[in-house]
């Protein structure tokens, strides 16, 4: 009883020679898997209890040796220097969070020791909290994937509804900031945005994966590959734009009153116009509608007064892209259409 149907475990990222190993509320240690594949046994070690049996266990990439265990009972563990020496102290870290569901996944910024998600799986439970204190402290982050309370509910009992499971989460660091995906039982999401209660989820997939359990993620940052293991839908996989643009957060300033794109729809060119009160550093980037750059339009030094550019529309695909103009150091982003 004490191996899961599908059991867990985890390879240290920094020493893919060491191996973690939960065994019930048991924490083992192999510190040579090139000798345990010789069926010699003697290279584990048992490191650490704790209490309840051990669902999920993730290592540290940013503090070799930070190991967090979850539980069948909703809880959640640190283990710190994991990766050296016997037996260390297993500390509870959960706080406030469900004890009526099992942790099913313990997410670590790979960047960023301090920064955690935890995911309870499990209906009519808070299911998906985040930390960026090492787990000192946690707030709910389901959002809008919360769903409708039940008629009759008290409010103290807000998180009774119809929103679905979550199964698993992944960090994922771009060059504007983390990226967060989870499985739910209802399909793949992700959010560039963390707001608590107030996060939106966006669904992925949407006519690949669709509406599918999602029961697994796994993420190689080296080359930016996201595999998405599903319930009876198989597996799919993708690259994480690492340049990702949110195009929402950044297009509410305005910086100039004449910057507009015309013709909007365009079809084989379109113009690109705007005024400088004096002169500056110009530049032009273009994004498709994921916010993906596709190209670097130019960058020049421009003078004073109206200036405009001519961009070429033949080559792209029809569809909704997006223009960012940089002036000296402020940005703007207009939207325009290819037919």
């Amino acid at each position: 009883n004490s191996w899961l149907f599908v059991h867990p475990f985890t390879l240290d990222p920094v020493d893919n020679n060491i191996m973690y190993l939960p065994y019930g509320g048991e924490v083992w240690r192999n510190d040579n898997l090139a000798v345990a594949d010789s069926g010699d046994l003697t290279a584990w070690l048992k490191i650490s209890d704790v209490s309840g049996n051990i669902t999920c266990i993730t290592a540290s990439e940013d503090q070799q040796g930070d190991l967090y265990v979850g539980t069948s009972n909703g809880s959640v563990y640190l283990i710190e220097n994991a990766h050296i020496g016997g037996t260390k102290i297993a500390q509870l870290i959960s706080g406030n969070m469900s004890s009526s569901a099992y942790t099913s996944c313990i997410a670590i910024d790979p960047n960023d020791n301090n920064k955690l998600i935890a995911v309870f799986s499990n209906y009519n439970v808070i299911s998906i909290w985040y930390s960026e204190n090492e787990g000192q402290s946690w707030t709910p982050i389901e959002g809008n994937l919360k769903g409708d309370t039940d008629p009759g509910v008290p409010t103290s009992l807000f998180y009774i509804g119809n929103g679905p499971s979550i199964r698993w989460a992944e960090i994922i660091p771009t060059e504007t900031g983390n990226r967060y995906f989870i499985g739910t039982s209802i399909g793949l999401y992700s959010s560039n945005l963390l707001q608590g209660d107030s996060t939106v989820w966006m669904l992925e997939g949407e006519n690949s994966i669709g509406n599918v359990v999602v029961d697994m993620l796994d993420y190689r940052q080296s080359d930016h590959f996201l595999a998405v293991g599903t319930h009876g839908n198989g597996i799919f996989t993708t690259e994480v734009i690492p340049n990702f643009l949110d195009i929402e957060k950044i297009g509410v300033r305005k910086l100039s009153e004449t910057f507009s794109i015309y013709p909007n729809p365009a079809s084989s060119y379109t113009n690109i116009a705007y005024n400088l009160t004096s002169s500056a550093n110009v530049t032009m980037e273009l994004f498709d509608l994921k916010g993906a750059k596709i190209n670097n339009i130019f960058n020049d030094k421009k003078e004073s007064g109206s200036n405009a550019y001519r961009l070429n529309t033949s080559s792209l695909s029809p569809g909704v892209y997006y223009i960012r103009l940089n002036i000296n150091s402020e940005s703007e982003i207009q939207r325009f259409i290819v037919q």
